[in-house]
């Protein structure tokens, strides 16, 4: 198994890092979670994209944005797009679906703040179907180590005037931004090319387990 783990993976391990920010001056990025509230059971997918539009309507010129990953065995892609352009990527690593959304994010964030000028006159309008990943960078602090990395973006965003507000919208509900992302995704599964993405080292963990299993 050693030999299978060395031909394996490539780690460009991150670590736990402890928030600047003191707790009590933690304050949580925009998001619009109002979609969660729909039972998925019986919500039909007309109406998911009605409300959505609702929301994107209730802002002056957005800049629509999307992320998401695909996940088939030991492969996992992830993707993100700011308006028409599109950026998919093979992660490095076998990892969590969970990761590769927080990693699709993570990406994200990165890729604004190298190519955005401030201050920005639109908003954009990050759109992901990960509640978990959504939850889980509204909250001052995490064991993942992708998550501590994020509010310390949007703190960023928000000193040199770039709005950014996260929106929760299920996956095949017929989308078009939700859909074409998730294309470019899987797409990117077929890549031999595996940039350098940065793994939780618990990553390792995941990934010596599907191995062995």
């Amino acid at each position: 198994m050693a030999n299978t783990l060395d031909r394996t993976f490539k780690f460009h391990c991150l670590i736990f890092i402890l928030p600047s920010t003191p707790l009590w001056l933690f304050t949580p990025p925009k998001m619009i979670l109002t979609l969660a509230q729909f039972p998925k059971n019986s919500t039909s997918a007309p109406i998911y994209r009605s409300h959505l539009q609702e929301i994107i309507s209730s802002f002056s010129n957005p800049i629509l944005c999307f992320t998401d990953d695909f996940k088939s065995k030991n492969r996992v892609g992830f993707g993100f797009s700011v308006g028409d352009t599109i950026i998919a990527l093979r992660h490095q690593n076998p990892t969590s679906s969970y990761t590769a959304e927080l990693q699709a994010i993570f990406s994200f964030l990165e890729h604004i703040l190298a190519t955005t000028h401030s201050p920005s006159p639109s908003p954009f309008l990050i759109t992901s179907d990960s509640l978990a990943a959504l939850l889980a960078i509204a909250q001052p602090y995490s064991s993942h180590p992708l998550v501590t990395r994020i509010p310390p973006l949007i703190t960023t965003f928000t000193a040199i005037s770039i709005p950014v507000t996260f929106i929760w919208a299920p996956s095949y509900q017929g989308i078009p931004g939700n859909e074409n992302v998730h294309s470019a995704a899987k797409q990117a599964l077929l890549s031999s090319l595996r940039p350098r993405s940065p793994s939780p080292w618990n990553t390792f963990l995941y990934a010596s387990n599907s191995l062995a299993y």
